[in-house]
């Protein structure tokens, strides 16, 4: 009677988050609010996205929509931007790890759907829900992350939803960020 058995911790599973203090999954956390103007919509798609009916209101009248939309391309960008911002790295040493890419390294995204338009004057909210995490196995202190990316409008509409994945650093998660620090307006 020398020893004990003791059954291994199984990768992902509750015991994991709580022995290395994984963030809790499924929680929905705004990453920040953006009014599209109809400026700012033509230049990203006079640059980037340039149909018709992201570029010429005319056009966009003439469309099937009635009006100049944004484009979805946009739409991602900021979301990206909101996303990055909500990571707070403030405290780590400009040189690590954590500040120098404190939102991780995408391994890409799947599912992207743009649902409906956006349209000049319109505030979008942009949220991210964690649905999976687990321990980097290779580097300490880092996560692989899968969440869902959403953009809608203030009353819930949804306007654009896509999955991520990525590696993190968990000490920036935004999951650890006070619900309020982790809404940022752009």
């Amino acid at each position: 009677m020398c020893c004990t058995s003791v059954s291994p911790i199984e990768p992902g599973s509750d015991e994991e988050r709580d022995l290395i203090g994984l963030p809790q999954t499924g929680v929905r956390r705004e990453t920040g609010r953006f009014v599209f103007t109809e400026q700012e919509m033509l230049r990203f798609s006079r640059q980037y996205d340039p149909l018709p009916f992201h570029v010429d209101p005319e056009a966009g009248r003439q469309s099937q929509y009635g009006q100049l939309i944004g484009s979805g391309w946009h739409t991602m960008a900021v979301w990206m931007k909101l996303f990055v911002g909500a990571h707070d790295a403030s405290g780590f040493p400009p040189d690590s790890p954590e500040a120098i890419s404190p939102a991780g390294i995408g391994f890409g995204f799947k599912d992207l759907r743009w649902i409906v338009p956006v349209f000049p004057g319109d505030e979008i909210v942009f949220s991210t829900i964690l649905d999976e995490v687990r321990a980097s196995a290779n580097r300490p202190g880092w996560a692989v992350f899968r969440r869902q990316a959403l953009a809608a409008r203030p009353e819930g509409e949804e306007v654009m939803h896509f999955v991520l994945t990525y590696l993190g650093p968990l000490a920036t998660a935004i999951e650890y960020r006070a619900p309020d620090a982790a809404t940022a307006r752009a």
